[in-house]
């Protein structure tokens, strides 16, 4: 065998040897190095993961935080309560007329464990321009609420008409959020700063259409000469108080309930309990019961029932109470 030959051959006895032989050596020493580092990339995912987990858990903490001091207060009853007084105030300030406030029933149970949902149903009358002033301090507050549903009608369709406004609100009481007595929870100010809300000229395009009103065209403001030159009005005379004295709202005492009465002429509210005497618009006598959306005068010897949202004037009187048999005895 030629030199060259025995080269060739030894050449392939080798490549044969190690051929062989990788088995064995991928098996002694690439295999492990091959799944040490699948499991350290393995775990890299696993901690990426948990890191991502950790982060979502403390946005989510921060956010439930920031929510706890938007929350009404966590007790039920004092949430309904201070939330019904607010929205009266909101609408006084925002110069609705005819105001009516009814709050809803809360379930005793929280959601969840989470939250209790505290609903009110405002009525009102007002210009679009005062409605959306209204709906633009409702979402300034910052408080975790919203409105569910909101209906307006308008009787004429000229000019700036008066709308008959319906508001179905609803507002959020977490379970863990600062207990209070107030509505509004401290850092709920500074909070607000950081929150996206609207401002007062977002409302704009929506009075410029104005859709309650067919070819509706921005009113002109008055000449402020012509005002300056007109004599001072007199005060009217002879008003009749009783029509200007209203049941605005009901609200829970602990078992108990007060009700409002507010005169619109004075800007005067005046408080009623039950079984206590009161006086308004020259009208005197004793208050027998509190409803949620009405209550029960005594007055002279005659029971009156007021509605929620009606003046003294509208009072009714109610039925004089008589023996049931002689209720049910035939007439002759």
């Amino acid at each position: 065998m030629q030199q060259r030959e025995k080269l060739l051959a030894g050449a392939v006895l080798l490549l044969l040897v190690i051929w062989q032989g990788r088995g064995p050596f991928d098996t002694l020493f690439v295999k492990p190095l091959r799944d040490r580092e699948q499991k350290i990339s393995k775990l890299e995912g696993q901690i990426g993961d948990k890191k991502n987990r950790q982060n979502e858990l403390l946005r989510s903490q921060k956010q439930f935080k920031e929510w706890g001091t938007r929350s009404l207060p966590p007790d039920p009853l004092i949430a309904s309560t201070t939330y019904q007084n607010w929205l009266i105030e909101l609408a006084s300030k925002s110069k609705l007329s005819q105001v009516s406030v009814v709050p809803g029933r809360v379930d005793p149970r929280p959601k969840g464990d989470t939250y209790y949902s505290v609903i009110a149903t405002v009525k009102a009358e007002a210009s679009l321009s005062r409605l959306c002033d209204f709906l633009y301090e409702l979402r300034k507050s910052g408080l975790l609420h919203r409105v569910n549903s909101m209906t307006v009608e308008a009787a004429r369709h000229e000019g700036d008409p008066t709308l008959d406004v319906t508001l179905v609100i609803e507002g959020l009481a977490l379970t863990n959020s600062p207990v209070r007595a107030a509505l509004m929870s401290e850092g709920l100010a500074a909070i607000r700063d950081q929150i996206a809300l609207p401002k007062r000229e977002d409302y704009a395009t929506f009075e410029k259409k104005h859709l309650f009103v067919r070819g509706y065209k921005e009113p002109t403001p008055p000449r402020t000469d012509s005002i300056a030159a007109r004599p001072p009005t007199t005060p009217v005379e002879n008003i009749d108080a009783a029509e200007h004295v209203y049941l605005v709202a009901s609200l829970a005492r602990g078992d108990a309930r007060d009700a409002w009465l507010y005169d619109r002429t004075a800007n005067k509210k005046s408080v009623l309990v039950e079984g206590e005497s009161f006086q308004a618009a020259g009208v005197d006598g004793t208050v027998t019961s509190i409803g949620t959306d009405f209550v029960v005068l005594k007055i002279g010897d005659d029971e009156w029932r007021l509605e929620l949202g009606q003046n003294l004037r509208q009072i009714k009187k109610r039925a004089a109470k008589t023996d049931a048999k002689a209720e049910a005895a035939p007439t002759t």
